[in-house]
Order: structure tokens, then C-alpha cells, then sequence
């Protein structure tokens, strides 16, 4: 079974946003826990709390506007963050990244969440048929997929 990890960023409601990008990575279930693992490795070598309490979050770690990134310098924060996407480089025999940029004016009135909802699962679900197919076809080779998203505002 592969694991998809989704999470949004945009706000659908800011109007000063022109885009909502929902993207996320797959991983084979077995994989996960080495996956975590080096992550939180990476976390707790920054020695600026331990992995359960530290996000790894592409824009609070470029802005560096809350803590604890407001505390480390910028050219620290970038190399973190190269560091955590090298997680995910070195990992990506067992790795698929999905994603999908919505400009939220091409799609009003129409929900963009759910339109890049859709979109992300119309592709999980053609990489776990590539997979099926290219390990021979056989039965049991079919794999089944889970799509895990991120807690966000648009739940309400």
C-alpha cells in the first residue's frame, strides 16, 4: 500500500492570494518509518527542540518570522531546508512527489480545493496503476493507496 501525505498552502478565502497549491508525497508503507526517521534525525541535530514539536514548513522556515526560526540566521534556515529536501532526494527510488497549482480566478466560482483535491487523486491513482502495470500485471502486484492530509482551515 503507498501512503499519500497531502497539505495545502494558499488561502482559498485571501483575496489577495491568485493561487491554492495542494501537494504532498507518496511513499511505499514500508518506507515510511526510515522516511520519518531521517527527518527526525535532521530535527533533532538543529538542537532547537525535538522532532514532535518542530515543522518542517517551507514558509515559516524562509520567512523566518516564528520561532524557532526567527532565532537562526537565513543562510542556516536555507541549508536546513536543503537538507530536509535532500531527505526526500536520497529516498526517491521510494518516493513520488504530487502536486497541483490552482489560480483560484480561472476556477471561481468553482471550489479550488476541491478541483486540486480531485486532480491530486485522478494522479495517485495513475501512478498506482504505472506501478501495477510495470510490475508485470500480476494480481498481486495491484497496489492500494491511502491519502492522509494535513489538519487545515478549510476542514470548518
Amino acid at each position: 500500500m503507498f501512503i499519500l501525505y497531502i497539505d495545502g498552502s494558499g488561502s482559498v478565502k485571501n483575496p489577495d492570494d491568485d493561487h491554492f497549491v495542494l501537494a504532498g508525497v507518496a511513499v511505499y508503507e514500508r518506507q515510511i518509518f526510515h522516511l520519518i526517521k531521517s527527518l527526525d534525525d535532521l530535527v533533532d541535530s538543529l538542537g532547537v527542540g525535538t522532532a514532535d514539536q518542530i515543522e518542517l514548513h517551507g514558509s515559516p522556515m524562509y520567512s523566518g518570522r516564528s520561532p524557532p526560526w526567527r532565532d537562526i540566521d537565513r543562510a542556516r534556515r536555507h541549508d536546513i531546508m536543503v537538507d530536509a529536501l535532500g531527505v526526500l532526494l536520497q529516498a526517491s527510488r521510494v518516493v513520488r512527489a504530487f502536486g497541483v497549482v490552482v489560480h483560484k480566478g480561472a476556477k471561481s466560482p468553482d471550489d479550488p480545493v476541491e478541483y486540486a483535491f480531485e486532480e491530486i487523486c485522478s494522479r495517485f491513482n495513475l501512478y498506482l496503476s504505472r506501478v501495477f502495470r510495470s510490475r508485470g500485471g500480476r494480481e498481486e502486484d495491484k497496489q492500494k493507496g491511502l491519502i492522509v492530509m494535513d489538519s487545515s482551515h478549510y476542514e470548518g
